[in-house]
């Protein structure tokens, strides 16, 4: 128990920059988590988990556009009662394979907002393969009294070249379900890295990400290019 990132997502990364799937549906507050880990059962990890609050359908609604249609919080009040749960599945069927899924449930207006989330990570002869999907299956209606069943899915490539060197590459997209593209709504992103261990305990980051956002205009779309840096020291 205790304030942290709850069990919902894994937000796989091998880069410096964090996924958007992490900036969507990252649950980080306060919670109550009861497990059950058997030993010798396929990695086997069940876990179900209480919180307060409206954390996730906020995040949701703020990515992209910022003149896209917002909660209905004229009519609606957020509750912070314990009202909110998450359960959790894991399991390794295989050597150096995990997979798993989970489930978010959360109070809203005039309906819960529930989401799914799947998830798969493979690590062979140095490579390391990882993928992760959300789904909403269950929303509440926005300002505009429509429903939005956004999605998203990220998917990560890592290469051990040497026991110092790493490079990665990532893909992520997110469809927000409205009907008409907006400036600022994503569209996907691209991200290529690399990690060199200068120390046992120094590792030097760089990477680069291409945002591409779509438009009002759906004959163009709107691009950014990022080169990040960063030194990682562990002690």
């Amino acid at each position: 128990m205790g304030k942290r990132g709850q069990p919902f997502g894994n937000f796989f990364t091998h880069t410096i920059s964090d996924p958007v799937t992490k900036s969507a549906y990252e649950i980080a507050t306060t919670g109550v988590t009861v497990g059950y880990a058997p030993a010798d059962l396929y990695g086997l990890d069940l876990s179900f988990t209480l919180y307060k609050g409206e954390k996730l359908i906020g995040q949701v609604a703020g990515i992209g556009s910022t003149s896209a249609p917002v909660r209905n919080t004229t009519s609606h009040v957020e509750t912070d009662d314990v009202e909110s749960y998450i359960a959790n599945l894991s399991l390794q069927p295989i050597e150096d394979l995990t997979i798993g899924a989970a489930f978010n449930s959360e109070p809203g207006y005039e309906s819960r907002n529930n989401t799914v989330n799947a998830f798969a990570e493979y690590s062979l002869a140095g490579f390391t393969l990882d993928c992760e999907y959300f789904a909403a299956v269950k929303r509440e209606k926005f300002s505009d009294n429509k429903t939005y069943k956004e999605k998203a899915w990220a998917a990560g490539l890592a290469y051990k070249i040497t026991e110092p060197l790493e490079i990665a590459a990532r893909y992520e997209t997110f469809d927000n379900d409205r009907d008409t593209d907006l400036d600022g709504d994503i569209d996907y992103t691209l991200t290529v890295g690399a990690n060199y261990e200068i120390l046992d305990s120094v590792t030097l980051m760089g990477e680069y990400r291409r945002l591409q956002e779509k438009a009002t205009d759906s004959s163009y779309e709107k691009t950014a290019n990022e080169y990040n840096l960063r030194m990682g020291i562990e002690f």
